[in-house]
């Protein structure tokens, strides 16, 4: 868990061993890409990625504020990102008259990296995710059927899945010993009867 949260760093760490300056926390904007980041729509959160001028203009045009193409404070994206502060707020009243899922789609239609922000509920019914067999049903046998989340690697030749619940305390003490710490039966009742286990 370590490696992957180091690795999703790589930005922070790439301008640290730069400038030798220590990043703060921005939400959720990219400290070099402007815009890029979450933004609230009327009923919920969108993201976007206009990552270059030609996306800016674009998304400039798609949520009809062409007025700020010509804005030279957001004339480049140094500059959109010099400005963030003064930006977001014209973003944000822009996008927020219209519901996330109307901007995905005028968005996505002008070729503009956006996405949505799913809620947990919406996580849990979304096809893609039930596609990918990322919630399933385990028996537990406390706690009865629950559902949760599936293993993230998916490998074609040797498939991960879960196929059973979370041991009970000490449901697998004895598994354990014997086929990893190579106890036979006799080491097992000893440490039994030593309240060991």
């Amino acid at each position: 868990m370590l490696d992957c949260q180091v690795a999703l760093l790589e930005n922070a760490l790439a301008r640290y061993f730069v400038s030798g300056e220590v990043p703060g926390p921005l939400g959720s904007r990219h400290p070099a890409i402007t815009p890029f980041q979450f933004f609230h729509a009327s009923d919920g959160y969108v993201v976007i990625a206009a990552g270059n001028d030609g996306l800016w203009r674009k998304l400039c045009e798609a949520l009809e504020i062409i007025e700020l193409i010509d804005d030279a404070r957001f004339a480049n994206n140094a500059l959109r990102t010099e400005n963030q502060a003064a930006l977001e707020p014209l973003l944000e009243q822009a996008l927020g008259r219209r519901a996330v899922a109307e901007w995905v789609e005028v968005l996505g239609a002008a070729g503009i990296p956006c996405g949505p922000i799913h809620t947990i509920a919406q996580v849990a019914d979304d096809v893609q995710v039930a596609a990918r067999e990322m919630i399933i049903e385990l028996v537990h046998p406390q706690a009865g059927s629950q559902a949760m989340p599936n293993s993230p690697l998916k490998f074609s030749e040797t498939p991960v899945r879960l196929e059973k619940a979370a041991p009970l305390l000490g449901q697998d003490t004895e598994e354990v010993l014997r086929s990893l710490v190579g106890l036979n039966e006799g080491d097992v009742e000893d440490l039994r009867r030593a309240e060991v286990i």
